[in-house]
C-alpha cells in the first residue's frame, strides 16, 4: 500500500478489511525461521514462527526478547549461555 497524497480514514478501513479477509498478508520484518530446532531445549523465535512456537504449544514457556544491538540485552549474555535443559524441564525457553 503506497502512500498517494492525503490519507483518508476510509483507506485504513479498507486496508483492515482486506487484512481480515486474507486478501493481503501482513509484512513483519524478521530473520529467517531456523531450519532445525525440534529437540533443542532453547529455541530461536522469530516473527514468522512466533505463533507456532508460543501460542500453539501446550507447554509452559519463557520468552526472552533479545537484540544484539541493545546494550541492556548484552548484559544477559552470561545467562543466555547457560543451557536451561536441566533447570527448565518440560518448558520451552
Amino acid at each position: 500500500m503506497e502512500p498517494d497524497g492525503e490519507f483518508e480514514p476510509s483507506q485504513l478501513e479498507d486496508f483492515v478489511d482486506k487484512l481480515k479477509a486474507g486478501k493481503i498478508q501482513p509484512y513483519m520484518r524478521s530473520m529467517p525461521v531456523p531450519k532445525k530446532q525440534e529437540n533443542l531445549p532453547v529455541r530461536k523465535i522469530v516473527a514468522n514462527n512466533y505463533d507456532d512456537e508460543i501460542h500453539k504449544v501446550k507447554k509452559d514457556g519463557v520468552l526472552f526478547i533479545f537484540s544484539p544491538e541493545c546494550k541492556h540485552c548484552k548484559k544477559f549474555d552470561p545467562v543466555r549461555a547457560v543451557s536451561p535443559s536441566s533447570r527448565y524441564f518440560g518448558c520451552i525457553l
